[in-house]
């Protein structure tokens, strides 16, 4: 039986996405071709920053037989004494089609009904895929879909062609302004030109012609071993943070080749949560630990193969030098101010259309945070250092630093809390307030850092509610904010009902209506028993 072959090749899609587009590719494929009785042996999906691919083998010719039935009137009501059939009996052989003879009974629940059996048609596969197809991609959904040209079809990432091939037969549709057939393209840099597909089982091959090594796997495996070969010639290990720097750059690359660069020595000097933030998180390169200092080196992984590694190299240290150089004169510039100045400079920072400033919500995070520790029967230590970690949480915010880096919030206020004095625990607690920040990112390791994020966790979802943004974006954020309280609860960090309590209590602040307020409550504890979120 023919190999099924779905290639979408878009523009460069976000690394972030990428697993969870082909997850949604996966169970879309098995769930539509279940509906659809398309019998088949397994299914494959790869995905590169520029396509995601579909590969089913053996797929069957035809449709599978299935008898469906319709269940009629009950047996005690569908016949008179005589034997003659009422006119309910009659009505519904009438509605489905067929003869009353051709009724059959079947018991249900302990009850005998009239019931009618039809075989569905079993139409051919090739038939049946050109609408199959196109419904499957246009299932895929994320937060980062967007519409292109005319018309409303909305994917992630601009398409620019969609190879469809069952066995070597093209199987012929339009999606959006893309028509499919049986022409690819090869790697961008390598071999920027057209590569037609004469089948959907020599995909991978002609992929590997064309410099595109289609299997995560196996781009996982060529990075692995290029970036231990370089950390073994300078005898340092890599820090990756349990390989999600590794898997991100495996999605970022369709021809993997390693490179060792260095940066000046004299940033060594910032903090190493700043260069560590700056060389993974920003430039997507591998950090360097030599006797557990942090080496002015890096390995970098490009898209293509040695060819003038030389620049490549250069250019990549130049952008790192020069990112770090401005990382150096924000903190240098931020370190200049005091605490007061940091806390006067919330009144500025404002939200758009309710919640007032950064000020207005330091005060309901001290509020919601002690009532927080007080529900949960902390220690009268433990409660002080909330209420100081409460009202130091955002200083940061305002500084430069997190102006041009944004995500470095917390983190780098935890390191100008540390020069400015305050407690170790406080500074600890401010740095880990905003965990969790993706599936499977840990929670705070502390009862201060919980109580925190918990708190901030839960005037974000009541603005969230507030604003009624109806935006597959809007939900996006929503169920993120669930998801990260069912992290607590399932932690034994907090229960629902402290939740809800804590959202009533942050909705009053915020002078909402008692029937809205209700509203709101009521469908937040109707996300956390739902299982989709």
């Amino acid at each position: 039986m023919p190999t099924l072959l779905l290639e979408i090749r878009c523009e460069d899609l976000p690394a972030s996405v990428l697993p969870q587009i082909l997850e949604q590719l996966s169970e879309i494929s098995h769930a539509y071709f279940a509906q659809n009785r398309i019998a088949f042996e397994n299914i494959e999906v790869f995905g590169t920053l520029r396509r995601i691919v579909l590969i089913m083998k053996n797929v069957s010719h035809r449709q599978s037989e299935d008898i469906r039935e319709v269940r009629g009137p009950i047996v005690s009501e569908a016949f008179f004494a005589n034997g003659i059939p009422t006119a309910a009996t009659e009505g519904f052989a009438k509605d489905v089609g067929v003869e009353v003879s051709d009724l059959r009974i079947k018991e249900y629940d302990d009850q005998e009904y009239m019931v009618a059996f039809f075989k569905e048609e079993c139409k051919n596969t090739v038939d049946i895929l050109p609408k199959l197809l196109p419904q499957i991609i246009a299932e895929i959904k994320t937060h980062n879909d967007i519409r292109w040209g005319v018309g409303d079809f909305r994917f992630v990432r601009p398409l620019r062609s969609v190879v469809a091939l069952y066995g070597q037969d093209i199987v012929n549709f339009t999606i959006g302004d893309i028509s499919s057939g049986n022409v690819s393209r090869g790697n961008r840099f390598l071999a920027p030109y057209k590569a037609i597909i004469p089948s959907a089982d020599n995909y991978k091959d002609a992929m590997e012609e064309n410099m595109i090594i289609i299997e995560q796997n196996k781009r996982k495996d060529i990075i692995n071993w290029q970036i231990n070969m370089y950390a073994r010639r300078v005898g340092a290990t890599i820090a990756d943070d349990n390989g999600k720097l590794l898997n991100e750059i495996v999605n970022r690359v369709e021809y993997p080749t390693a490179l060792l660069g260095s940066f000046s020595p004299e940033f060594l000097k910032l903090p190493t949560s700043l260069l560590y933030h700056i060389i993974s998180l920003e430039q997507h390169h591998f950090p360097l630990i030599k006797d557990g200092k942090l080496l002015p080196q890096f390995i970098a992984v490009r898209d293509g193969d040695l060819a003038y590694i030389s620049i490549v190299r250069d250019g990549y240290e130049r952008v790192l030098n020069a990112k770090l150089g401005d990382a150096g004169f924000f903190y240098e510039q931020d370190k200049k101010r005091d605490l007061n100045q940091l806390l006067d400079s919330l009144n500025w920072l404002k939200f758009k259309d309710i919640g007032g400033n950064m000020r207005d919500k330091t005060e309901r995070h001290q509020k919601v945070s002690l009532k927080l520790a007080q529900l949960l029967q902390k220690d009268e230590k433990t409660i002080e250092t909330v209420k100081r970690a409460a009202l130091l949480s955002f200083v940061d915010l305002s500084t430069g630093m997190v102006l041009e880096h944004p995500s470095l919030r917390g983190v780098i206020g935890k390191e100008y809390l540390q020069n400015l004095g305050e407690s170790e625990e406080v500074c600890i607690a401010i740095g880990e307030q905003y965990l969790p920040n993706y599936e499977n990112d840990n929670l705070p390791s502390t009862d201060e850092g919980c109580i925190l994020a918990i708190s901030g966790k839960i005037d974000d979802l009541c603005l969230s509610m507030l604003n009624k943004q109806d935006s597959y974006a809007a939900h996006y954020a929503l169920n993120t904010l669930i998801y990260s309280f069912r992290r607590f609860v399932k932690d034994g960090k907090v229960t629902v009902d402290i939740i809800i309590e804590l959202m009533n209590y942050t909705l009053s602040m915020l002078s909402v209506d008692e029937k809205s307020k209700d509203d709101i409550l009521k469908e937040i504890t109707s996300r956390f028993k739902r299982k989709d979120v």
